[in-house]
């Protein structure tokens, strides 16, 4: 994880590979990382290849992965035989959360989360 955060300070690296069957993330150490990520302006491809994704909060979740993708300048996120454990107990391999990559929208009356939300609006606190 410290090598994902520092990857949002650096100016140079256009490819970062950690594929690693030891690797579990949680909620708030994903949503670290893909903020740092998203504030990186050269990385083009990254591996996480064999990771697990225990995340618990699945819609902010990807509210958050969908920022980054937005945001971000990758061409090639490899995410090969990575797991991901939802709050639910409920099990997923990476390709049956994309597309439609996000979260249906919110039931009737919860209004959405604004897009600065995350730090990444234009009006926002972000890069």
């Amino acid at each position: 994880m410290p090598i994902l955060l520092a990857v949002g300070g650096s100016n140079a690296i256009q490819t970062l590979r950690i594929d690693s069957n030891t690797v579990s993330v949680w909620d708030k150490a994903f949503q670290l990382a893909v903020t740092s990520l998203r504030h990186n302006s050269t990385l083009r491809t990254l591996s996480l290849a064999h990771w697990t994704f225990d995340l618990q909060d699945k819609h902010l979740a990807t509210l958050y992965l969908q920022d980054l993708l937005t945001h971000s300048k990758l061409t090639d996120l490899n995410l090969t035989q990575c797991t991901f454990d939802l709050s639910n107990g409920v099990t997923m391999a990476p390709t049956l959360l994309l597309p439609p990559l996000l979260a249906p929208p919110p039931p009737p009356g919860i209004p959405p989360a604004p897009r600065d939300s995350l730090g990444g609006g234009r009006g926002g606190g972000g890069s």
